[in-house]
């Protein structure tokens, strides 16, 4: 009689043992990956819709500008952070403040705080090119600072003069 802890490895299996262990594997990956939470990618609730940002929509086409004079830049985040980089000499880089922005939506300007000092903007943008051309104007718009005011470029205008 064999004995039944001894198995002979020359001894070939059936092929059922071997499509049985399959099921048993399949069965045990099925159960464990059950067990464990999951949002499925069409279940809505798990899908949850970023909170608006009062004046961004509007203030997009001016997130990235420059100064009048080239030597500083302007990027505003939708989470209203700002930076402020001032090149230093040939360093295109040069020094970076964060700063934060806020939108009023009475007077519909933006103010932008530095180091404590605040400046406010308006937007000026041809509605027939919006996405291409944006100043944020200091002052009032009829008498706007230009030297105080940041003018938006994109890429692609950069590309085109290259």
């Amino acid at each position: 009689m064999p004995d039944p802890d001894f198995v002979d490895l020359d001894k070939p299996r059936s092929k059922k043992q071997g499509w049985l262990r399959l099921e048993l594997a399949c069965a045990a990956i099925v159960g464990v990956y059950s067990i464990f939470p999951r949002s499925s990618p069409t279940d809505t609730t798990a899908l949850t819709a970023l909170p608006s940002t009062p004046g961004w929509d509007e203030l997009v086409p001016c997130s990235d500008t420059i100064s009048f004079d080239d030597t500083k830049t302007l990027e505003l985040l939708i989470d209203q952070k700002a930076f402020l980089s001032v090149k230093e000499g040939d360093d295109s880089m040069g020094k970076t403040i964060e700063g934060r922005w806020t939108f009023d939506r009475g007077t519909k300007r933006y103010a932008v705080t530095f180091n404590g000092i605040t400046s406010t903007y308006s937007i000026v943008s041809p509605p027939a090119v919006r996405t291409e051309l944006c100043i944020l104007v200091a002052g009032d718009i009829g008498v706007a600072n230009l030297r105080a005011s940041w003018f938006s470029y994109s890429s692609r205008m950069n590309d085109e003069s290259d």
